[in-house]
């Protein structure tokens, strides 16, 4: 290492650094204008660096890059920061290139690469985590200036002082990390097979095209409001501040995430609720305006805003599988709903939108199978996002050496 580096020992064996003193920046493309994009050599978007960790293939922006253009072509180890955002702590988000035969490849402008001198204080594989974590975004928020829009500025980057453990450390950590990163993309992948699978499941059984051991009888075409009452939700006065609480659930579009809607974002008090049209637990909600067609069940009793027709069904239907029916209909709906700059399903419209019921019996037969689908799906997710936490959490306290790694751990090295 260069003596004219700024180092010390911070734990054991770890040193301190400047990022200018282990490296150099440039920039990104520089001179273009609209018609050269298209065609030609392919160049790293910001939003493959705001998207992924590292960058290794999958570049599919082209730029016209002429002999005599002085542009700056990317290297395997380069790391690339994200120079402007409406928000200062989206500014110098990173992504670092792991693929030795990339070929010829740019920079898109509003971004800048950064290119160690070598790879004797860091590895590119550990810059993939070390300039994602918290300790050091939070330094890149600190030094990003502005006021309506933040920038990073290249002067106050190159001061950004870092801890670094020894390669060797470095190496172990990786290790870790990819373990968490691998488990993270198998759960992925098995959730997108159960998706996948739900998805064939409703297309089939929601629509009569397979049916269920023991069940034959006609489908009927029924209008929605002939499966139950349609109430239209409403908006107590945001002026009246007493109308707002924390005793009764108001649902929004917000408020969609699942199956069911078992809280609300905002809330009613008792004054406001019986300004409210309420409807009880096992109520469908569907939201008819702009997000048209997003269905939940409300889990208990609530209230809802103008945007949201409810379905109280009569003894003859079952709530989960009108929500699935729902679902699955959801480009009838966006056709009901017809373009414009506001799409929206006035009540009198939602109530004549047929569409197509088994019996009670099979409608509850079908429902159990996609809700234990749906509670496989919630399953791994959770599961997912308990280890996407135990990673930040490792990545966070490794790269700072609050955890420290075995020397015994093996490594792919």
């Amino acid at each position: 290492m260069k003596n004219n580096q700024s180092q010390k020992n911070i734990l054991n064996g770890w040193n301190q650094v400047k990022l200018g003193d282990i490296g150099n920046s440039y920039s990104g493309l520089t001179g273009k204008n609209k018609e050269d994009f298209g065609f030609g050599k392919p160049f790293i978007s910001y939003m493959n660096i705001y998207i992924n960790w590292e960058i290794n293939s999958n570049i599919n922006d082209l730029v016209n890059i002429k002999d005599n253009d002085n542009q700056n072509q990317v290297k395997y180890g380069d790391i690339f920061f994200t120079t402007s955002s409406e928000t200062p702590d989206e500014v110098g988000i990173s992504s670092v290139l792991l693929n030795k035969n990339i070929g010829k490849v740019y920079l898109n402008s509003f971004c800048f690469g950064f290119r160690l001198h070598n790879f004797n204080i860091l590895l590119p594989e550990y810059s993939k985590y070390f300039f994602r974590a918290k300790p050091f975004r939070d330094k890149m928020a600190i030094i990003a200036q502005g006021a309506i829009r933040f920038n990073l500025s290249k002067k106050y980057f190159n001061e950004v002082k870092l801890n670094l453990p020894p390669l060797p450390e470095q190496d172990r950590i990786v290790s870790v990390l990819e373990a968490w990163d691998k488990a993270i993309e198998n759960l992925n992948k098995k959730i997108e097979v159960k998706k996948q699978i739900k998805k064939g499941l409703m297309q089939d059984l929601l629509t009569g095209k397979k049916r269920l051991s023991g069940f034959n009888e006609k489908w009927e075409i029924l209008a929605i409001g002939s499966i139950g009452q349609v109430v239209t939700g409403n908006t107590p006065s945001k002026r009246v501040s007493s109308y707002y609480g924390n005793e009764f659930l108001w649902a929004t579009a917000l408020d969609f995430n699942g199956v069911y809607i078992e809280d609300t974002e905002i809330k009613l008090s008792e004054s406001g609720k019986s300004v409210s049209r309420v409807v009880p637990s096992g109520s469908v909600l569907v939201t008819c305006i702009a997000s048209i067609g997003k269905n939940a069940i409300a889990k208990r009793s609530m209230s809802f805003n103008q945007q949201i027709n409810a379905i109280i069904p009569n003894k003859k239907h079952n709530s989960e599988f009108i929500y699935y029916l729902i679902e699955n209909s959801f480009h009838k709906l966006k056709e009901v709903a017809g373009g414009g700059a506001l799409a929206m399903i006035s009540k009198g419209v939602f109530e004549k939108i047929k569409l197509n019921f088994p019996s009670l019996e099979e409608q509850t037969a079908i429902a159990n199978i996609l809700t234990t689908s749906d509670k496989e799906i919630t399953e791994l997710q959770n599961k997912l996002s308990i280890i996407k936490n135990q990673k930040k959490y490792l990545l966070d306290n490794l790269i700072t050496g609050t955890i420290r790694t075995p020397e015994t751990l093996s490594t792919k090295s």
